[in-house]
Order: C-alpha cells, then structure tokens, then sequence
C-alpha cells in the first residue's frame, strides 16, 4: 500500500502561532523534510535567542532582545508590603523597608515604563522564600543584549581592558598586505 502523509491534527486557537520544533534545533531551521512532512509545519516559528544570568548576591535574570526578567528570592516571611520597588527609564532599586536595596543602579539601558514592572511571587509553603519578579521592557532603540541588569562601569572597564590585552600581540591593519596593494 502507498504511504501516505499523516493526518493533520486540528489546532485548538490558542495554540496557533506557538513554537513547534518537532525535530528542529532550537533555535534552528526545520529541514525541508520535516517542513513537508510535519503536520505542524504551519505552527512553526523560531525561538528567540535567551541569555541566561545569576548574580553572586542570588538574584537571577532571563534576557530577550525585547526585555529582561529578573527573579531575587526574598527572605523567609516577606510580605508585600515590606517591599520597595522603584523603576525608572534608567535606573532600578528595590529592597525591604527600612533597609538598604537588594538591587540599586543605573540599568544596562533604557526601559519602557509603561511596559515594565514587578510582581511579588507569595511562597508556596514555609520552606521555600517568596520571590520579585521583575520585568524590564527594552525601549526600541536599547533592543539589544545587555548582558548585565545594572550598569558596573569597573566591569565593563575590566571587560575592555581583557580586549585591549589579547590585541597586543595581533599585528596592526597597516602591517597586513592587502592583495594588489603595494
């Protein structure tokens, strides 16, 4: 008997234009044979590329293009009310009552406030700390990778000094022969 594709299975709507990579890399490109042949080939999309982050203080964040989650695990027994949370286009802060900030600085770019925020995370029993869920949402022009939450300029001082130093010993642009150039 001839083979035949397999049926299509109905999608329900709130499943479309989610990311389907049956058989795909993530991230990559579905072959042609699996284009042809998959019965989600309809649904597929890419997925966009993520960074992942910790810092040593606990708190830790997922990057996009487009925004920055952050997640900070709270002291056992934290109640909404006793944080403070202060966003700005530039600048994040947020800490207990009556202490100093967990997190305060200047952010690796600029956010959109009206699509930013925080959202207190209540522990689910008394073993576990309740968590800050942070969202930054990039403005057009910052879309990029940050890298980073807050901006440390001794960090990036020290990024750009680790360049410098592995260029040393690279030869010059105007040491290189350019082929028919004399």
């Amino acid at each position: 008997a001839p083979l035949s594709d397999p049926p299509v299975p109905a999608v329900p709507a709130s499943h479309e234009g989610t990311s389907c990579t049956e058989g795909a890399v993530q991230g990559g490109e579905p072959s042609s044979a699996q284009q042809q042949h998959s019965p989600y080939r309809g649904l597929w999309t890419a997925e966009r590329p993520r960074v992942k982050g910790q810092h040593v203080s606990g708190y830790q964040w997922e990057e996009t293009e487009d925004e920055m989650e952050v997640v900070c695990p709270l002291p056992l027994g934290t109640n909404k009310g006793d944080l403070r949370c202060k966003i700005m286009s530039r600048e994040l802060s947020f800490g207990l009552c009556e202490q100093q900030p967990f997190l305060s600085g200047q952010l690796c770019g600029r956010i959109d406030l009206d699509s930013s925020g925080w959202a207190y995370e209540p522990a689910e029993n008394d073993d576990v700390p309740p968590t800050l869920l942070i969202t930054l949402s990039k403005v057009e022009s910052d879309r990029r990778f940050w890298g980073y939450v807050i901006y440390d300029a001794k960090l990036w001082e020290e990024d750009a000094n680790d360049g410098r130093a592995q260029r040393e010993h690279e030869p010059s642009g105007s040491a290189l022969q350019l082929p028919g150039i004399e």
